[in-house]
């Protein structure tokens, strides 16, 4: 993805109604450096023992600054990936080893990839999901 184009910035114009100062008024965005970003994989490994994705780190990163300016808040870190899907950059940070894959996880990296071209647009998807599954 490209994150100075996210595919997701559509839908958030849509939920504060194409208003910018309403949007920009709730969000913040933070810049983080690749260098910053391992740097955040090693330091949340060695102070909480938890391995970080980096996108995890990220946020990790954006949430310390929101806390420098604004100590009294409390932030919330969410992931969507698991780790394993940059195994090899969690392996450069931490080394080997230090990643467990989950089987149902793992099972998954030989599979080919299949995707459905589709409109955005929830009449499309359950429709598709109506002929295409036992639901």
């Amino acid at each position: 993805m490209d994150v100075g184009a996210p595919s997701n910035f559509a839908r958030m114009q849509e939920v504060f109604g194409n208003d910018w100062e309403s949007m920009t008024s709730m969000i913040s965005g933070f810049p983080v450096s690749d260098s910053q970003t391992r740097a955040a994989i090693r330091t949340v490994y060695e102070k909480y023992g938890y391995v970080i994705d980096p996108h995890g780190a990220v946020g990790y990163l954006a949430a310390e600054a929101w806390l420098k300016k604004h100590p009294k808040d409390l932030t919330v870190i969410l992931e969507t990936a698991h780790p394993a899907k940059f195994s090899e950059t969690i392996a450069e940070e931490l080394g080997h080893g230090v990643l467990d894959v989950p089987e149902r996880l793992g099972c998954l990296a030989n599979k080919e990839k299949v995707s459905i071209p589709m409109a955005a647009s929830a009449d499309e998807l359950i429709d598709w999901l109506v002929i295409n599954t036992n639901f």
